[in-house]
């Protein structure tokens, strides 16, 4: 598979794309029920539904310019979760996201890979504003979000679900 997703470090990261070996790191991350809490699907991920998902991330960088990088940890050299810019299809927005394994939770990470994505989005890709959508439970991915720079701008519904948004302008 050709990988035109552009590879990038952080302090601590690396940003790149998808490789078939990630999946045996991905496998039991989306089956830990603390993890997915918060995401939309919150049943543990399927072998299929993370392979289709993972190969789809060469797609969206394809069709956007733009999508998610796989988070493999400096240090550790392994995966541990994505980042990145993802299109929303029902309202033409743009909104940063990110998942780590639970090991790497409370050490900035969410926070270092968010950042990074929204300057990548304004410096690079040209986007006029960005979104950030959290389950209102989820105050430690709210916080990630006020640090990355985006602001609360109320409840609205994506998905189906109620959801706290975040956004931030070009300036």
């Amino acid at each position: 598979m050709k990988n035109s997703i552009p590879q990038f470090n952080t302090q601590h990261l690396i940003l790149r794309g998808y490789h078939p070996d990630d999946l045996s790191y991905f496998l039991p991350m989306l089956a830990d029920r603390e993890v997915i809490r918060y995401l939309i699907h919150t049943d543990p991920w399927p072998r299929e539904r993370i392979e289709k998902w993972l190969t789809s991330c060469q797609r969206r960088w394809e069709e956007h310019g733009y999508g998610f990088w796989i988070l493999e940890h400096q240090k550790d050299q392994r995966p541990i979760g994505w980042s990145g810019l993802n299109w929303l299809p029902d309202t033409e927005e743009i909104e940063v996201l990110y998942a780590l394994d639970r090991p790497y939770w409370g050490q900035g990470l969410a926070t270092e890979t968010a950042r990074f994505s929204v300057k990548y989005g304004f410096d690079v890709v040209g986007l006029e504003k960005i979104i950030g959508l959290v389950v209102p439970d989820n105050i430690a991915s709210a916080r990630v979000l006020e640090k990355s720079g985006l602001a609360y701008t109320g409840i609205a519904e994506y998905f189906g679900y109620q959801l706290r948004r975040y956004q931030v302008d070009r300036v």
